[in-house]
């Protein structure tokens, strides 16, 4: 398989950066291993966060980076993923009193942070709240934060990561 962080991110770039729409398909024996072997050569780091509706079933979205996007981040030490799911939809948003509702799965990304290549993995959960003002976290580069109803989630998935993009494809 490949020997290096190097090598699995040039292949990671290579698929990203093809033409809309391109897969990019491995055959391995073992998936499982694959997979370990792929996970061996990233610095891990688990994140969650929140898909958000407030009782009209608008979706709650973040700025950051002039890209929609939606709040997520770090596990803290002694969190489990869904304290750390509303903490930081708590912090990104200025809100409080969200219920988890549902599990919706898990997103992978890698990135580069302080010279260290890092796989990311974020547990999203589904979750409500009554319809509040929002607050962005400008200090997390949150330039805003807003609701948006169900006929502008295209507009949601031009404008955002690709990761977040299929995901939210998968389960809006």
């Amino acid at each position: 398989m490949f020997e290096s962080p190097f090598e699995w991110c040039t292949l990671i770039n290579v698929a990203l950066n093809s033409v809309a729409g391109t897969v990019l398909t491995l055959t391995t024996p073992d998936i499982e291993q694959t997979w370990k072997e792929f996970q061996e050569n990233f610095t891990p780091i688990d994140a969650a966060g929140g898909i958000v509706y407030n009782e009209l079933g608008e979706l709650m979205v973040i700025e950051r980076l002039n890209k929609w996007d939606l709040p997520k981040g770090k596990i803290e030490m002694g969190e489990n993923p869904k304290e750390a799911a509303i903490r930081e939809v708590e912090e990104e948003c200025g809100i409080k009193d969200l219920t988890i509702e549902s599990y919706c799965g898990s997103t992978y990304h890698v990135y580069t942070l302080n010279f260290q290549i890092v796989l990311k993995r974020t547990y999203w959960y589904r979750m409500s709240v009554k319809k509040k003002k929002l607050t962005p976290q400008e200090s997390e580069g949150i330039t805003n934060a807003f609701w948006i109803k169900e006929t502008e989630h295209p507009k949601l998935i031009e404008n955002t990561y690709r990761s977040i993009a299929a995901f939210l494809e998968r389960i809006l």
